[in-house]
């Protein structure tokens, strides 16, 4: 019976011998029962690869647990959460271990154990890696990035106490023709070909989801082309006169034809209705989705309204910068976004406008226009 390398070897003499890893916390028992919550000092690891075929499993003995082998003891079940992080050398958190289910997933880590008495668990020496489509079909290596030799930091939490431990992650010794420059060099090109990985499939659930958006609008549409086909131009115009309009909506726009304010209004709605309002409200133009008597959809997307916008400005011989707009949903953004003076009527600003717009929820159109006025007055 030897120890060699914090590891206990059993041999019986003749053709078997055991291997007990890592019996290093039994040296801090007495101290982790004293604590009642007690992290152990990990000892150090090896990056090690190529750790040989898989031929004749059956007559080879159970692997030992790779990674870096973490203890904990805790005397009692907490209702605490046990929080264990893994901190690399730049101070960034590498790996999440969590005794709580939703922060572990939370952390995108793993879950841990919080029962009484000694507990191990395993890092492997991995920092995250690529997340990729859903159903893709991965052919080589798409696991974590291997961490590159260096001084990391095991760093546990229960309730307010906390403890941290720190240990060598050793290169490979069979291969001690590399340096740490190059283990530096293969994490950096790994991140990056993990980061492109995750542009790629963000990308990729991008134009799944506006794929799904659009399916999504165009059947509405469609239903909703169906369901006016049952009714005649003049019962829906009749309709469309029941519809209450914003406060100060008249007024302001005869506020702004005074002050010699070419009026649009553009909208994603059918065509039809964004007429009748537009004639009813004496504007000079007029853009919505175009419906047919056969009941043929011409779809009006938000990005035509900006470029609509800005064709007739043009037409009109009228900077960009000197055009107010004024929308209330996420289809007016890029709109709002290509004018000189954007304003939202709309509950909350939607990221895309934050500092960009001037907000004026709820508030009357003729005080809004009133503010137009003013400003462009100034440019």
């Amino acid at each position: 019976m030897r120890v060699a390398h914090d590891d206990l070897i059993l041999s019986t003499q003749g053709r078997s011998f055991w291997i007990m890893d890592d019996i290093s916390p039994l040296r801090e028992i007495e101290a982790a029962v004293a604590a009642g919550a007690y992290l152990f000092q990990p000892r150090d690891a090896r990056r090690l690869t190529n750790l040989g075929s898989p031929g004749l499993a059956e007559l080879n003995p159970e692997p030992g647990p790779a990674g870096a082998q973490i203890h904990y003891y805790l005397a009692e079940e907490l209702d605490d959460e046990v929080q264990i992080e893994v901190v690399d050398p730049r101070g960034e958190v590498v790996r999440t271990f969590s005794s709580d289910s939703a922060a572990a997933e939370e952390a995108d880590g793993e879950k841990i154990s919080g029962t009484a008495g000694l507990n191990r668990i395993a890092w492997t020496l991995h920092y995250a890696g690529p997340e990729l489509p859903e159903g893709a079909v991965v052919w080589g290596y798409s696991d974590g990035v291997k961490a590159p030799p260096g001084t990391y930091t095991v760093r546990m939490s229960v309730g307010e106490t906390m403890a941290e431990r720190a240990f060598e992650l050793l290169p490979d010794p069979r291969i001690p023709e590399v340096t740490a420059a190059s283990y530096a060099d293969q994490f950096r090109v790994a991140v990056l070909a993990r980061d492109s990985i995750n542009s790629i499939t963000r990308a990729i659930e991008d134009l799944a989801s506006i794929r799904a958006q659009v399916e999504e609008v165009m059947a509405a549409r469609q239903e909703m082309a169906e369901w006016y086909s049952a009714f005649s131009l003049d019962e829906l115009r009749v309709h469309l006169a029941t519809i209450r309009l914003a406060p100060g909506a008249r007024e302001g726009l005869s506020l702004l034809r005074g002050h010699g304010f070419k009026i649009c209004i553009v909208s994603l709605t059918w065509s039809f209705a964004v007429e009748w309002f537009a004639n009813m409200l004496g504007a000079d133009y007029s853009v919505g989705t175009g419906l047919s008597p056969d009941g043929r959809i011409d779809p009006f997307w938000p990005q035509d309204k900006a470029a609509w916008l800005t064709g007739l400005a043009r037409k009109l011989d009228i900077d960009s910068r000197e055009v107010v707009a004024v929308g209330d949903s996420n289809g007016d953004i890029p709109m709002l976004l290509s004018v000189g003076h954007p304003y939202w009527v709309g509950q909350t600003v939607p990221h895309e406008l934050d500092g960009k717009v001037i907000h004026e929820f709820g508030g009357d159109i003729r005080l809004l226009a009133e503010h137009a006025v003013h400003v462009t007055a100034k440019t």
